[in-house]
């Protein structure tokens, strides 16, 4: 089972820099709903809520979310992102490709950005 860490959600929410008010109106709640999450007295909100939370303060749901049990994959707010992932997870092979050009120059990445570009005409 999960639940939200009140003190990982309010952390962050200093972090960002916004009020109870200003995540309110990001997410469209009111201010006692919010209050009641930042408290911990709402235990079991909806993934849209979660989402939307996350949106407001620039983060992951797994930034503010205990996970008792085993960790899910991680929630995707792009779908492009979310297909990149699997197709990560499906073939390995591009996994290595990602990893090799992770810590090369920028410059290096670019040529063989190109190269990809070039092969895919």
């Amino acid at each position: 089972m999960t639940k939200i860490s009140k003190e990982k959600l309010n952390e962050i929410r200093q972090s960002a820099g916004l009020s109870y008010q200003e995540i309110a109106d990001k997410c469209n709640l009111s201010m006692s709903a919010v209050s009641k999450i930042f408290g911990g007295f709402r235990s079991n909100p909806t993934l849209e809520l979660l989402v939307e939370l996350a949106k407001a303060l620039n983060c992951s749901i797994d930034d503010f979310v205990d996970w008792e049990d085993e960790k899910p994959l991680p929630y995707y707010h792009e779908r492009e992102t979310a297909e990149l992932a699997q197709l990560l997870s499906e073939r390995p092979y591009l996994k290595a490709v990602l990893r090799g050009m992770r810590d090369m120059p920028q410059n290096d990445a670019a040529i063989i950005q190109e190269i990809i570009d070039r092969m895919k005409k």
